[in-house]
């Protein structure tokens, strides 16, 4: 097992137009293996995740580290291996795939069991499934509307 923690220091997102190549596909989605970063300065922590084949498929993905402190994700070592973790310089690009429900923001949840992993020197990710998924939830919601609004 290896055990790596999101950043949340912010986005350090990868060189514009480069290639990410998920072998394995994503999760449902075998066929889509190459993908490219779409950013906006205006949009984030939002970005895109854009397929590069025929059916040009769209994800919304954030970076999870400021969302949800202490986010580590477990991985299982033929993940590890495959993401060439054990090798890293730097720490990988975690994405998480964004659904906002009913068209409502304040609803947005991020999937903290099936992240995106992407080794920034190689460009190759998995979609993993993490071995410590007990922890986490497939919609945690980035707004916390438990917390108290301040009054006037």
């Amino acid at each position: 097992m290896m055990i790596l923690e999101a950043e949340t220091t912010g986005t350090r997102s990868l060189d514009p137009g480069a290639r990410i190549r998920l072998p394995a596909g994503m999760v449902g989605l075998p066929e889509a293996t190459e993908f490219e970063l779409v950013t906006s300065e205006d949009s984030l922590p939002l970005m895109w995740l854009r397929s590069t084949g025929a059916e040009r498929l769209s994800f919304p993905v954030v970076e999870p580290g400021p969302f949800v402190p202490n986010y580590e994700l477990e991985l299982n070592d033929a993940d590890a291996e495959i993401l060439g973790a054990a090798a890293l310089n730097t720490s990988p690009l975690v994405l998480t795939v964004l659904t906002v429900k009913s068209m409502a923001p304040q609803k947005a949840t991020i999937n903290l069991i099936g992240p995106i992993v992407i080794n920034r020197q190689t460009l190759v990710g998995k979609q993993v499934l993490l071995a410590n998924y007990e922890r986490y939830s497939v919609e945690h919601p980035i707004i916390d509307e438990t917390a108290e609004v301040g009054t006037c």
